[in-house]
């Protein structure tokens, strides 16, 4: 059995496994050894921790099959030695031994690492901020007090004394955490629509970047810490919105202490089995550590219609939102006979019309209703007025500029082509449902996967797509995102198992890439046809192509131009 550990890491913020700041890492072991083991790493934490002179450790243990994840808490200023502290800790556990006062031989070189990041004059100031109630973020490089138009930010190798900061000067900004399996960075994106509409400078961070003011400053997948600490340092910025990711959670913790306002969408089968999460249940764990950060006087928000996160709607403080429900809650935000609004007491209050929100698509599009529910609810909790988001919403329209590669629709001459981000069972179902809503003759689907998926999600995926029957199946290969396995072997298994859910050969076809994929879709097509075109690795590339055949005005059952054909090879 390999006994050395992986995934040693800090937790910088509220974490799933730890009250406050710590390092974790994965070790081997099973189940004839697991109790020893981990026993004797406990011993081992406590013994090297007194050795270097820190607090009296917090510890905690996840186990999964074959491993477990053990946590412990340590000063937040010395965190990378806190790292290798652990691991000395575990090779002490595997070795059996005890540790004698200065025996180990990494002891001494701990002490002198522990001394050299050792940083008073950063916990100095972490604690006048917290005495002043505004937000600290610190980095390897950078520390920050307060937030937006009230952040003070310096060097850590230049920190003042925290009596001369002017605190007075320093303040927070309203902050929202967005998460959840589907709908997150559509929801950001509302949200952003809403405050600008009410005068205000928006930031938010999502899987495609940091924007603020409608501009993108950052592009990238910016929705973990450093994404959050870029905007939130920005002194032009009056609201925050933050898209918050499972794996940055899992990683590091919450990027913030605490926020105003948290919202979770759902939760949806994707990356399960990553970092120990197995179970819709756990996954739900992990979404809801936003919670946390809303635990002082904060409000949280979620899907009241998902079974898992419904339970803590008991929780103080929170809200459901809610699409047609049977009976009206007391409270929360609700879609009731094509309107959306508030209910208030059990009454409803019809604020907008979802045939106003482009982004519905008339209400077809089911998970933008739910995504600007889920807008609406926390823009209200963070202060802005019913008329700024009305006129947010209203002015949303899911197009390649305003929401690119979200339920982008494209009428082609009457072909229509929807590009969607759609990558787990869930999303694809929602964007499924939303085609079929929209009574084409015929339905394409452009479908593909990483390579870091097992074959059960693999299945999933596949089984979600033949259950609509489409009248064609494009598989595309994903070597971009192949993740450490043969690509084409994923996009393989996928077409054997829709041809083995009922979808015969001949409606299935196999692209070696994305742009071919979209290629074959575009030959295909027919007028009153519509193609569903799930696009991750060249969506910039595609939504290219289709802007420029519909300003051409091509006709679907025309030969493609030779400039696109160019762009889809």
């Amino acid at each position: 059995m390999a006994i050395e550990p992986s995934g040693s890491r800090r937790l910088t913020g509220p974490n799933l496994f730890l009250p406050g700041f710590g390092v974790v890492l994965e070790a081997p072991v099973v189940d004839a050894t697991a109790h020893a083991l981990v026993s004797a790493w406990q011993t081992a934490v406590g013994e090297v921790w007194a050795q270097l002179d820190w607090p009296v450790p917090v510890t905690e243990v996840h186990r999964y099959p074959g491993f477990a994840t053990l946590a412990a808490s340590a000063p937040e200023d010395v965190l990378y030695t806190a790292c290798v502290a652990n691991e000395t800790a575990w090779a002490l556990a595997v070795e059996g031994q005890a540790l004698a006062a200065g025996s180990h031989r990494t002891i001494p070189e701990l002490r002198a690492n522990s001394a050299a990041e050792r940083d008073p004059r950063r916990l100095q100031i972490a604690e006048a901020a917290g005495r002043h109630g505004v937000r600290f973020l610190a980095d390897d490089e950078l520390l920050s007090v307060g937030s937006g138009r009230g952040c003070k930010v310096w060097p850590v190798r230049a920190l003042p004394d925290p009596s001369t900061i002017a605190w007075d000067e320093v303040h927070d900004i309203p902050v929202a955490l967005i998460t959840g399996t589907n709908g997150k960075t559509t929801t950001v994106r509302m949200l952003a629509a809403i405050a600008t509409a009410a005068g205000l400078t928006a930031g938010n961070t999502s899987t495609d970047g940091v924007q603020l003011a409608g501009a993108m400053i950052l592009e990238g997948d910016y929705t973990g810490g450093e994404g959050a600490r870029t905007l939130l340092r920005d002194a032009r910025v009056d609201v925050a919105f933050l898209e918050v990711a499972r794996g940055g959670m899992l990683r590091r913790g919450l990027p913030v202490e605490t926020a105003d306002v948290a919202y979770v969408s759902n939760i949806g089968t994707d990356h399960l089995g990553e970092y120990g999460i197995d179970t819709l249940d756990r996954l739900a764990e992990v979404k809801l550590l936003v919670a946390k950060a809303t635990e002082a006087d904060g409000t949280l928000i979620v899907n009241g219609d998902d079974p898992r996160l419904a339970p803590v709607l008991d929780v103080p403080r929170s809200l459901p939102v809610l699409v047609d429900p049977g009976e009206l809650p007391s409270r929360g935000f609700a879609r009731h006979r094509g309107r959306l609004g508030i209910v208030d007491g059990a009454r409803f209050v019809p604020w907008l019309e979802q045939a106003d929100i482009p982004a519905t698509l008339g209400g077809a599009a089911i998970h933008n209703v739910y995504n600007a529910l889920g807008a609406m609810a926390v823009a209200t909790q963070m202060g802005i007025d019913r008329r700024a988001i009305i006129d947010g919403l209203s002015a949303f329209a899911s197009d390649p500029k305003t929401n690119p590669g979200r339920c982008n629709l494209f009428n082609l001459g009457g072909l229509r082509a929807i590009v969607d981000y759609a990558h787990n069972p869930e999303g694809l179902d929602v964007i499924l449902r939303t085609a079929a809503a929209l009574r084409p003759q015929r339905t394409l689907v452009v479908i593909g996967q990483a390579g870091d998926r097992g074959d059960e999600a693999l299945d999933a995926l596949a089984d979600t797509c033949a259950a609509h029957e489409p009248d064609l199946v494009v598989v595309k290969t994903m070597e971009k995102y192949a993740r450490g396995r043969d690509a084409s072997e994923v996009s393989r298994h996928i077409w054997r198992r829709l041809r083995d859910a009922g979808l015969p050969t001949e409606r299935l076809a196999l692209a070696p890439d994305e742009r071919a994929a979209v290629r074959i879709a575009l030959e295909w097509g027919r007028e009153g046809d519509l193609l569903l075109l799930l696009s991750q690795a060249d969506r910039g590339a595609i939504l290219d192509v289709l802007g420029r055949l519909g300003g051409d005005n091509w006709q679907p059952g025309t030969a493609l131009p030779r400039s696109i054909i160019g762009g889809l090879q």
